[in-house]
């Protein structure tokens, strides 16, 4: 197996959100982002797969070191293997790459991030760094794109911990603002029930219904010339939109099981999102 086949097999296998958002870039494109969102999978799933916190911070430590070998031509993981191109066609800057650390470092050691600026700093560490990273490989023009790119991110990871938040409190990690914990009447305890309370589940349609605005408005105020480059950053942005919808319409019962589109339905939409802006921008020219 090749470090990009190791990347696209555990990261981007087929039906997955990040496989049907890249389907439509060519293969140089493909081959240069894929990378970088591989290297946030193994860093992203360390803190809920290493259960004492002390193996999650050395192993964080280690991929400082790996990481800074990759900026040095000096890999040894099938992930910073694969990323030597992208490197090398690309001015990404390491610090990006110790935000993504920082983030999970944060996570371990605080395990409850409930104020609302820390959950604002991890947004944007993880999901906001990654994707400026994915925007400068992609390209863009306009200033505030790069604004846009990092909090469209940000709601990414927050949707990331409202879909995940049952494994989340099973692990005992708590991501939720507390100042809206407490206008709900919603207590630790609360979360860790089996069945989603109503005052939980008004609390989680409030959260979800937030960050629908959020991606909303983020994704109308993107440039109209720089959707093309980023319309794999567009997709998955929609598709999240299509994620929020199916949790509404399940009733946001998300500490019962989890939400999830299928493979088929995923496809078929990045399918029509791509037609639709293909169309947009021909019609803008």
């Amino acid at each position: 197996m090749t470090p990009h086949q190791y990347c696209q097999t555990r990261f981007a296998p087929s039906g997955s959100n990040l496989h049907s958002a890249l389907l439509f870039e060519d293969h140089e494109r493909r081959a240069a982002l894929l990378p970088i969102y591989a290297l946030d999978g193994e860093i992203g799933r360390l803190p809920l797969r290493c259960h004492d916190p002390q193996v999650a911070l050395q192993t964080l430590d280690w991929w400082q070191s790996e990481i800074a070998s990759a900026f040095e031509g000096r890999p040894t993981h099938p992930v910073t293997l694969a990323l030597q191109d992208t490197l090398r066609n690309h001015d990404l800057a390491e610090e990006y790459c110790q935000e993504l650390l920082d983030a999970r470092r944060q996570l371990v050691l605080s395990r409850h991030i409930t104020g609302q600026q820390e959950l604002a700093l991890y947004s944007h560490r993880s999901g906001g760094v990654l994707y400026l990273m994915a925007a400068e490989i992609s390209g863009y023009s306009e200033r505030n794109t790069h604004r846009i790119a990092v909090r469209l991110g940000s709601h990414l990871q927050r949707l990331k911990h409202l879909v995940g938040i049952r494994q989340d409190i099973d692990q005992g990690f708590l991501l939720l603002p507390e100042a809206l914990m407490l206008q709900h009447g919603v207590t630790r305890s609360n979360l860790q029930q089996v069945a989603t309370g109503k005052h939980v589940q008004n609390m989680l349609c409030e959260l979800g219904d937030q960050l629908r605005d959020d991606i909303l408005s983020d994704l109308n105020a993107l440039p109209t010339g720089d959707r093309r480059p980023l319309r794999h950053l567009i997709i998955q942005a929609e598709l999240a939109l299509a994620l929020l919808d199916a949790i509404a319409d399940d009733g946001y019962l998300l500490l019962e099981h989890a939400v999830q589109l299928t493979p088929l339905r995923t496809i078929w939409l990045a399918w029509r999102i791509n037609r639709r802006e293909k169309k947009t921008l021909k019609q803008a020219l």
